[in-house]
């Protein structure tokens, strides 16, 4: 039950947002026991974003994923999101900021998982 919140400044028509979509639906299996048919996505394009005051190309991704996993498989996850950013947007990974969460409750359905 993964999420990756995409925030850039790139604007992102339907075509972009679906191969953007597509890509990561297949890194996500990076991370063990994750996958497409779980994953929820948020794409917002056309996104005021400064740096040091200044504006620039950015890309901000927030993963959020239930449980606990090795840092090796978030490492992989970020070079392949790096690399995503750079063919689809436009935008080198010294442009692209990614944090990660992980979450011991997580909520679906009316149901708690934990």
């Amino acid at each position: 039950m993964p999420f990756i919140h995409v925030k850039t400044t790139e604007t992102v028509d339907k075509a972009k947002e679906t191969a953007l979509k597509t890509k990561l639906g297949e890194a996500i299996a990076l991370i063990p026991g994750k996958s497409e048919p779980y994953l929820m996505v948020a794409i917002d394009g056309g996104q005021n974003i400064y740096l040091g005051g200044k504006e620039g190309k950015f890309v901000f991704a927030d993963v959020r994923c239930f449980g606990k996993f090795d840092h090796v498989a978030y490492e992989n996850l970020v070079t392949e999101l790096v690399k995503i950013f750079d063919e689809e947007l436009g935008i080198p990974g010294g442009d692209v900021y990614i944090t990660i969460a992980e979450y011991d409750y997580w909520g679906l359905g009316g149901k708690l998982f934990y």
